[in-house]
């Protein structure tokens, strides 16, 4: 998210400076350096999701629960990050509404629903998969209105 906010800076200066070609680098730039971090995180909390879950509890059904979790949703933060950090670039243009309601419905009307419906099919499991059900349908969905361009032409200041 912090690099998502960076960028939304950057998006913001490149476009007011009029050098739009910039956007598309920082977003490529941004999205291999969050994939570096996420992928780094993901293979941490997988590879070490006993101990890491042992850090808050000593409960062993509590651990199993959380190293369930981490071994599920963990091979998603990618996705994750990268829905945000799209969406930012449309923030950083001033198009703050349609990327909101694009994650307001993957986190609220996608994610809450499909984890409750996955829960009564397959338990608390089912919560875990719902969770990056959720980011993939936002971050494609992000992704989609960012190729539109629409975006670009929201500028908060004009010239």
């Amino acid at each position: 998210m912090n690099f998502a906010a960076a960028l939304a800076t950057f998006v913001g200066q490149n476009l007011g400076a009029g050098k739009p070609d910039r956007v598309r680098r920082g977003l490529k730039a941004t999205v291999g350096m969050t994939a570096i971090i996420a992928v780094t995180v993901s293979i941490i909390s997988i590879s070490l999701a006993p101990h890491l879950v042992g850090l808050f509890t000593s409960d062993a059904e509590v651990i199993k629960i959380g190293v369930e979790y981490l071994r599920i949703v963990g091979f998603f933060y990618i996705t994750f990050t990268t829905m945000f950090v799209i969406g930012s670039v449309m923030r950083g243009a001033g198009d703050t509404i349609v990327p909101m309601i694009i994650t307001f419905v993957a986190l609220w009307v996608v994610r809450v629903p499909l984890c409750y419906y996955l829960s009564q099919k397959m338990g608390y499991v089912g919560i875990w998969y719902g969770i990056p059900i959720a980011w993939i349908f936002g971050m494609t969905f992000i992704y989609l209105y960012y190729l539109t361009g629409r975006w670009k032409s929201k500028a908060v200041v004009r010239a």
